[in-house]
């Protein structure tokens, strides 16, 4: 395999961005040690580090050895004010040495209204408030990712509903409560 160029965190190593960016550093020449309150099944020859964004346990830990994190982990659902700002504020208070984090965000997120879009817009500023070189990528949703928030999101105002052909997405259709 050679020299490792990078020594690289995944935080957030078990969901659905995490897992796929696995996939995608497999067979780098990087060192990629991964992070998450659950231990992965089949993590292969990567380093497994508990932590725990909403209690801060774990954290000085994951970050032992790391050059660059790229931060996927995320809790839209549950706690999410205690991971997207608190938890992820504490993070950055300990990363001191790191080169680089790269922090996962969503296109358009400082115009929707929705508490989870506010809190991860809230962690992108303290982001760009500190002084660790950084960059943040704002990609599109996962639709199902979208399709699961507007399910069990109970605050919506409007009920959204996907019509949907063969798994794409045809058409948005926003419909007031009656």
């Amino acid at each position: 395999m050679g020299e490792f160029t990078l020594r690289i965190l995944v935080a957030g190593s078990t969901g659905q961005l995490g897992s796929s960016l696995l996939n995608q550093l497999k067979g780098s020449n990087h060192k990629v040690k991964i992070t998450s309150r659950k231990k992965p099944d089949g993590i292969g020859h990567y380093e497994w580090v508990y932590s725990d964004l909403s209690s801060g346990e774990g954290l000085e830990e994951t970050l032992k050895d790391v050059d660059v994190i790229i931060h996927a982990a995320t809790s839209p659902i549950r706690n999410s004010k205690m991971v997207e700002v608190s938890g992820f504020k504490e993070f950055l208070g300990k990363m001191n040495h790191i080169k680089h984090i790269i922090y996962p965000s969503i296109v358009g997120i400082d115009e929707i209204p929705f508490k989870y879009y506010k809190q991860k817009y809230e962690a992108e500023n303290f982001l760009e408030s500190c002084s660790i070189p950084h960059t943040i990528v704002r990609s599109t949703q996962f639709h199902n990712f979208v399709e699961n928030l507007f399910y069990q999101n109970h605050y919506l105002k409007n009920i959204l509903s996907l019509v949907t052909l063969n798994s794409k997405v045809l058409m948005l259709v926003n419909l007031p409560i009656i």
